[in-house]
């Protein structure tokens, strides 16, 4: 593997690994323990001050372990023989409480499988959850924030993948307009980007002004779609060229179409997951912005395509 194979795959790690968890990690403090997969035990005399969250895996809380928040399982076995201070969710995986075990709250079996020993010191109450039925202050709890940032995650990746198969049908159809687009925005980056500011800057004062005039609204209805659209074929342009190095750079030869869909997907991965990244610094909403103003301008310099845009002269 070459040396810019190598770095490109280092680039998708990176990605993937700022990515992915990102919502585990927002969900959670720092200092929680988030096992996935492996062996972890929490030794006698041990604390964890924080909460734990399992996915998968086997987790063993000896005897005289401590745990001073809450545990949150989505699988795997885990035998508890210490203290936990507060609720015990449980969906799915095994959990095991053993007769020296001791649980301040309450626990919420949802799914999976548990197993009591007789001795065990519960404060609160076992409460069984049937699917689709959500425990008491579920929304506040770690499990329910955990739950919702795990949920955002995969509709992003979905709303990804569907993007990447509508950038497959606009290159399938539509090859060469797109081309043309993607050759205006990698000439003229500066320009396009500014073009597409000015379009927005002079767009949405006018749409405004169609939508309160009676006559006029179904204009200010028809121009703002197309003002959509055309951010989109924008974007899509920009994941077509972006494909297309990416392949080169890997030495490969890749269809349009497999390169737009590839592109567009790495290209809305990488802005949106700098969105997040940077969202502490109030810039986050940089990255999107100036890839969707760069799309928007390099369309309108084209004419949706029609043909490629050169400074005069």
């Amino acid at each position: 593997m070459g040396i810019i194979q190598k770095w490109v795959v280092f680039a998708l790690l990176v990605g993937f690994l700022f990515g992915i968890p990102t919502g585990v990690r927002a969900a959670a403090s720092a200092d929680d323990e988030v096992i996935f997969g492996g062996i972890f035990t929490l030794s006698a005399g041990q604390t964890l001050n924080g909460n734990l969250i399992i996915f998968g895996g086997t987790v063993v809380l000896e005897n005289g372990s401590h745990i001073t928040g809450e545990v949150v399982m989505y699988g795997g076995t885990t035998t508890l023989d210490g203290t936990v201070d507060e609720d015990i969710v449980l969906s799915g995986g095994t959990l095991l409480i053993h007769e020296h075990a001791q649980v301040g709250g309450d626990v919420y079996w949802n799914g999976g499988t548990l197993e009591q020993d007789e001795n065990a010191e519960i404060d609160g109450e076992i409460i069984s959850q049937p699917a689709g039925i959500i425990p008491p202050n579920f929304e506040t709890s770690l499990a329910g924030r955990l739950t919702r940032r795990i949920l955002d995650t995969l509709w992003s990746f979905f709303l990804f993948f569907a993007f990447s198969a509508l950038a497959v049908l606009i290159v399938i159809f539509f090859p060469n307009p797109t081309g043309r687009v993607a050759q205006t925005l990698v000439a003229q980056p500066g320009q396009s980007a500014l073009v597409g500011l000015l379009t927005l800057i002079v767009a949405i004062p006018v749409l405004l002004i169609l939508a309160i005039t009676i006559l006029l609204s179904p204009l200010s209805f028809l121009g703002a779609l197309a003002l959509f659209f055309a951010g989109i074929y924008g974007w899509i342009s920009l994941g077509l060229e972006t494909g297309n190095r990416l392949a080169r750079a890997l030495h490969q030869d890749w269809a349009p179409a497999v390169a737009a869909g590839l592109g567009t997907f790495l290209l809305t991965f990488v802005a949106f997951s700098l969105k997040f990244i940077f969202s502490w610094l109030c810039i986050g909403w940089i990255f999107p912005t100036v890839v969707g103003l760069v799309g928007l301008g390099a369309v309108v310099l084209s004419q949706f395509g029609k043909r490629v845009y050169q400074l005069p002269g």
